[in-house]
């Protein structure tokens, strides 16, 4: 049984209803290769369980699979609790629904999971659905929960796993069934969302984080695009008993809000009922989106001169000798902002909290990553204490759009509801730039709220700059990276003979975790591990003395709060910060259009050595003192 997962089956036997009637088991072939992935549908077996697989396209090899659907796990499966990377689970309980068996006569080689869309047992309607993958090799590589529910049917998009299906082995998917949420993290890991499969020790650095397997979609909003007229509004109310509705902007006479749903309430049927309503003209998810950076905190005493990210990209003193950036702001949309920071609070132009629609003014980090953020982009400079800001002289309007954390858990996800209202406000409050240190896997797919306030910031002549992910080779920009006219941010690394010393560094690189496909790369770091005591590895910064969780919380000890990052969350900002340097120079505020920023960015960037292909380093590395001097 899974007994490591509260319950449910995986090396034990699940006893399906005797109907519907059909066959014990289903099997189908599938030719898979690099062009492409390859879908089957499997028949109907006993007890009414369907499903569809989507083998996504090899990284090394074609074959022809063989796959088979049944209720029961294969011969020689082991017990998850026997397994060296078991999922862990906190709460619920989880009850198998069906496995997928899939064998290949030749190797192949692949970076994602299969897609799978299942139907539990006939008679049976869990309110959740999990994905588990496992091959001989790696153990457990993914869980996750359904990204869609419709009726009884769940839908699970593809996962980060690198996994090699070669002839005598198998690569098993399980599908599992809940009426209760369980918080699902990647085997090994205690926090439910370290994407690292080694354990983080406590009082070391936050080590480069991916979303993949979070659960993408907020199960009590919607995104509504209708006609403003009364009418409609009136229709709309009507039809659903919304808790609260959170105007989100509008365009030749339809106006769009987020409305957030009664508890137990099933936003697929709601959105459906919606549809119908007369002057409704679409309804959408609301998707998640988390950190591209975690784990726990470390603060040892400051040493300036370990900003070595500064050096390297050319702001001190190279952009600094053309600007200080005065008269520019910034917005970081993020986990907030310790407001009692010595070196943020005279930056802070404005600070609010939203979250699922109610707004706050206090936007009290309890998380860190914000604050770290923040401090890239404009921690006080010339002031004689803690860390200098790329930004020396730009100013911040900070918005928290993710929930508090908790004593135990800091990877809470922020709705793209709240992070568009967010985006919308601090347009109308006169930035220049807006950071989204913040994402999720590109395999989620658009989300219409985040897109359609995106969108609106570039329309309106403000420069969008977000985490490319951290998801690693071969994987596609985050969402809202990937969107048209963001500036996408992976992150770059430095090798070195000896330890915290800026002059033994040999050369440049791009981080393991880095995304593909950047618009250019900025430093982010790429520490051995956890304990790694090189700041040539990390990006040092800020973090916040209220974090709930105790290892992610600063002690101020030496009278300054420090934390070291991994991340292109830590690229992000400093790219941010590089843009509002290019205002100033330029003439002040929006007086650069993104495309403009974009284009000067990307041709002043420094090529890192060709050995490394533009798949991975996009423009180059970020250069400021080139970018500013080019504006």
């Amino acid at each position: 049984m899974l007994s490591a997962c509260g319950g449910g089956g995986g090396g034990g036997s699940a006893t399906p209803p005797t109907s519907p009637g059909g066959p014990g088991t289903s099997t189908k072939t599938l030719a898979v290769s690099p062009s492409g992935p390859a879908t089957a549908s499997f028949d109907t077996i006993t007890g009414g369980i369907g499903a569809t697989v989507t083998m996504p396209a090899t990284s090394s090899g074609s074959a022809t699979l063989t796959a088979t659907l049944s209720a029961t796990p294969p011969s020689g499966f082991p017990a998850v609790s026997d397994a060296a990377r078991r999922p862990a689970s906190v709460g619920g309980t989880l009850t198998p629904i069906a496995y997928v068996t899939v064998s290949s006569s030749v190797s192949v080689t692949f970076k994602l999971t299969p897609g799978v869309v299942a139907t539990p047992p006939a008679g049976t309607l869990p309110t959740y659905g999990y994905l588990a993958g496992y091959d001989p090799t790696n153990g457990w590589t993914a869980v996750a929960g359904a990204t869609t529910k419709i009726g009884a049917t769940f839908t699970f998009s593809s996962l980060n796993a690198s996994y090699t299906i070669a002839p005598g082995t198998n690569f098993v998917v399980a599908v599992f069934a809940s009426n209760t949420l369980v918080a699902v993290a990647p085997p090994g890991n205690t926090d439910v969302c370290v994407a690292s499969v080694a354990a983080q020790p406590s009082g070391a650095g936050r080590l480069a984080q991916s979303s993949a397997g979070q659960v993408q979609t907020v199960s009590n909003r919607l995104y509504v695009t209708r006609h403003g007229d009364d009418r409609t509004a009136s229709s709309m109310r009507n039809s659903v008993a919304a808790l609260r509705t959170v105007p989100l902007g509008g365009e030749n006479g339809l106006v769009h809000e987020a409305i957030t749903l009664p508890a137990g309430s099933d936003a697929t049927k709601v959105a459906a009922q919606l549809r119908g309503v007369a002057g409704v003209v679409d309804v959408a998810a609301v998707h998640r989106r988390f950190l591209t950076g975690d784990a726990v905190a470390n603060d040892p005493l400051l040493d300036n001169d370990r900003q070595w990210y500064l050096s390297i990209t050319n702001v001190d003193p190279g952009a600094w000798a053309l600007t200080h950036g005065a008269g520019i702001k910034v917005a970081v949309i993020d986990t907030g902002v310790d407001e009692t920071n010595t070196d943020l609070a005279p930056k802070l132009d404005k600070t609010e909290s939203i979250v699922g629609g109610i707004v706050t003014t206090s936007a009290q980090d309890t998380n860190g990553h914000g604050s770290n953020v923040s401090g890239l982009v404009a921690a006080t400079t010339n002031n004689q204490y803690g860390f200098a800001g790329t930004g020396w002289d730009v100013h911040l309007l900070v918005y928290k759009v993710f929930p508090d954390t908790t004593s135990t858990v800091d990877c809470q996800g922020a709705d793209t509801a709240d992070e568009a209202a967010a985006i919308r406000d601090a347009v109308a409050n006169q930035v220049s730039v807006i950071n989204l240190s913040l994402g999720s896997p590109n395999s989620g797919g658009v989300d219409a709220a985040e897109h359609a306030a995106v969108a609106f910031a570039i329309q309106n002549n403000v420069t969008v700059v977000a985490a490319n992910g951290n998801e690693g080779v071969g994987k596609l920009p985050d969402y809202p990276a990937a969107y048209p006219g963001v500036i996408a941010v992976g992150a770059s690394n430095v090798s070195n003979l000896t330890p915290n010393l800026y002059s033994s560094i040999t050369s440049e690189g791009i981080a393991s975790y880095s995304n593909d496909s950047p618009t250019l790369v900025a430093p982010g770091g790429d520490a051995a591990g956890t304990t790694d005591t090189d700041y040539l590895h990390w990006i040092a910064g800020y973090g916040t003395t209220t974090a709930n969780l105790p290892a992610d919380r600063c002690s101020n000890s030496g009278g300054v709060c420090v934390v070291l990052f991994n991340g292109t969350s830590q690229a992000t900002p400093q790219v941010s910060a590089a843009v509002a340097l290019m205002m100033a120079k330029h003439g002040g505020s929006r007086t650069l259009t993104p495309a403009q920023a974009l284009t000067i960015l990307t041709t002043t960037a420094h090529k890192l050595p060709p050995t490394i292909s533009t798949t991975r380093q996009g423009a180059g590395r970020l250069d400021v003192q080139a970018a500013v001097a080019g504006s």
